[in-house]
């Protein structure tokens, strides 16, 4: 099934295959971004303003909180699994989707939290940040 069907949650998935995990939450509250930088901010003795040194500009980064759950049709299980695979191969770069975006990414510091019924679905929360070409949003 083409992911650009799929207009509800968060999706992480294989680009190349079918392996594919539904992240349910309110899309704003669930994934929290910002654009990384490598950079400094220098405050001088004689000056009032600080000076801030920027040496690269990166893609998008940030946190993923939400659930995996037996919603929408999924299996809270099956996609735990699929998360985890993606985990034991933290290398190979991902793709997610929220909102309007859909981004190539690589995933760390991953956890799932078993609810007390481990048969309703999970907690979990992960690390991402963006790889490959991008633009920044609004530059041309």
């Amino acid at each position: 099934m083409p992911l650009s069907d799929h207009s509800q949650g968060i999706w992480l998935y294989d680009g190349t295959s079918e392996v594919e995990v539904l992240i349910i939450g309110d899309t704003d509250a669930a994934v929290s971004t910002v654009y990384g930088e490598s950079s400094a901010t220098l405050a001088l003795l004689s000056s009032q303003a600080p000076i801030r040194i920027v040496g690269k500009m990166r893609g998008i980064e940030g946190t993923v909180t939400g659930f995996i759950m037996n919603a929408l049709g999924r299996d809270a299980s099956t996609d735990r699994a699929s998360l985890i695979s993606f985990l034991n191969d933290s290398t190979t770069a991902r793709k997610l989707k929220f909102g309007s975006r859909d981004i190539p990414i690589l995933i760390g510091n991953v956890k799932i939290d078993e609810w007390s019924d481990s048969e309703e679905g999970y907690a979990i929360s992960f690390d991402f940040w963006q790889v490959g070409e991008f633009e920044l949003e609004g530059s041309s």
